[in-house]
């Protein structure tokens, strides 16, 4: 209990940050939310005092939500089946996201820090996957991805998977992999998969950006991944002794004997694949 307490405590901190952040940023660009019911956004944060009901305003499809902390979810516990309420905000943030909304990449900032990160204790398989659906445009998107990254240590193990697999798996599907022009395989990884890219598999990589390179990104491979380049027929990376000996070392010296575990047992499951294809 006391840990869940911690947790939420600590994403709430990180979530007033956001706010704080954002809505400054955003104070002399052009208004995010419209139709303010007392107090627009930007006066929020602005050192001035406020009561309960002025944090309150309508974003552009009319839909309230209010910049509080009181107003994060913490009715059910991390991991605990999501309450009656719990259900309701999360069908409210997906009803949020107009087709206008999904375009403009100010919202999206605005959006995850107000309606998304507050959901995290909560949010579901289900949640994710009707995420996913959404038009998103690659900028809105890649949005989404940081804010998510950036609070994975306060993450189930869990919900970090069912992130990957449920939202950005079948929206970089959907859409070609989000790639753009001259963009070094470092900086596409980071756009588009942040901190979950070590749930990817690289042949996977390979496949929906045809310029993927594993050697410019070695450093941010899992070690996992890591053993499906050194067995990948393509990359001539077995035959590469300089960079077999930079992959074992790096996996040593950063992450010690468990991802050396987890890199010799990717390597036998992916010979053993590759031995049965060959009969």
């Amino acid at each position: 209990m006391r840990g869940n307490i911690s947790r939420a405590l600590i994403l709430s901190a990180l979530w007033i940050g956001c706010c704080s952040v954002l809505v400054s940023a955003q104070c002399n660009s052009t208004e995010l939310i419209s139709n303010a019911t007392t107090t627009k956004p930007c006066s929020l944060y602005n050192g001035t005092t406020t009561n309960s009901t002025s944090t309150n305003f309508t974003t552009t499809n009319f839909t309230q939500v209010t910049c509080s902390p009181g107003n994060m979810t913490y009715a059910s516990s991390w991991g605990e089946t999501p309450s009656t309420g719990d259900i309701a905000s999360m069908t409210g943030a997906l009803e949020s996201l107009s087709p206008e909304n999904l375009k403009s990449v100010e919202f999206i900032q605005m959006w995850v820090c107000i309606r998304l990160l507050p959901l995290l204790p909560v949010i579901n398989d289900t949640f994710m996957s009707e995420l996913s659906k959404k038009e998103f445009t690659c900028e809105s998107y890649q949005e989404i991805v940081k804010g998510l990254s950036l609070q994975i240590t306060l993450m189930r193990t869990d919900l970090r998977k069912s992130i990957y697999t449920n939202f950005i798996l079948p929206f970089l599907t959907r859409n070609s992999g989000c790639v753009s022009g001259n963009m070094s395989s470092g900086t596409w990884l980071k756009s588009n998969f942040g901190n979950f890219s070590t749930f990817a598999k690289l042949q996977y990589l390979k496949k929906i950006n045809g310029n993927f390179s594993a050697e410019e990104v070695l450093e941010s491979l899992s070690a996992q991944q890591k053993a499906e380049l050194i067995l990948d027929p393509s990359s001539g990376a077995l035959e590469n002794e300089t960079l077999v000996k930079e992959v074992l070392t790096g996996i040593l010296s950063s992450s010690g004997k468990e991802q050396l575990y987890v890199f010799f047992e990717t390597f036998v499951n992916v010979t053993e694949e590759v031995s049965s294809t060959c009969l």
